[in-house]
């Protein structure tokens, strides 16, 4: 019932069969989207693009992750063109670092449950293989409504379970004062 350990595991199972990168974003209380887990078929440019998420913080205004978040719907990206990864970097300097990364083809899903948006899973592959197209995206939302799933049912268990410690807590106050 950890739903945080699967949403990591399937970032793992992702790489490198579905995407060169995978990414698990969660929406957090105050509307702000954190990256759980990101995984990538080379370590060392994971390490590297860790230090890069922290020289560069998300900005929900260029994000295509918020973007998803807010409408909801899928984003797929068979090319990506030079414009595209312009339009999500803060800098010159930003953009040329994205650049080098050789991103060809993206999906980003949201892991909804009904109309709420819980997360994104992000997959990327590089210049070694073939483009996302729309039998990926149908494999990815199948994916990711699994996973919203999983999310929304280990919460509710939490829920449950944190609802009867405090009604055992309460009536164990009651019977002792009587």
């Amino acid at each position: 019932l950890d739903s945080e350990d699967t949403l990591r595991m399937i970032m793992h199972l992702a790489v490198p069969r579905l995407a060169e990168w995978a990414d698990v974003s969660l929406v957090m209380e105050d509307g702000s989207l954190q990256r759980l887990e990101t995984a990538h078929a080379d370590p060392a440019k994971l390490r590297w693009a860790l230090e890069l998420d922290k020289r560069f913080p998300r900005d929900p205004n260029i994000d295509a992750g918020y973007r998803v978040v807010r409408t909801g719907t899928s984003e797929i990206y068979p090319a990506i063109p030079d414009e595209l990864l312009r339009a999500g970097t803060q800098s010159e300097e930003h953009f040329q670092i994205i650049k080098e990364l050789d991103l060809r083809s993206a999906m980003i899903v949201p892991m909804k449950i009904q109309e709420k948006v819980l997360g994104t899973i992000t997959f990327i592959r590089s210049s070694s293989q073939k483009p996302y197209d729309e039998e990926d995206l149908e494999f990815a939302e199948s994916l990711a409504a699994r996973s919203a799933l999983a999310l929304s049912n280990a919460r509710l268990y939490r829920e449950a379970q944190e609802a009867n410690r405090t009604k055992s807590d309460f009536l164990a106050v009651m019977s002792h004062e009587l």
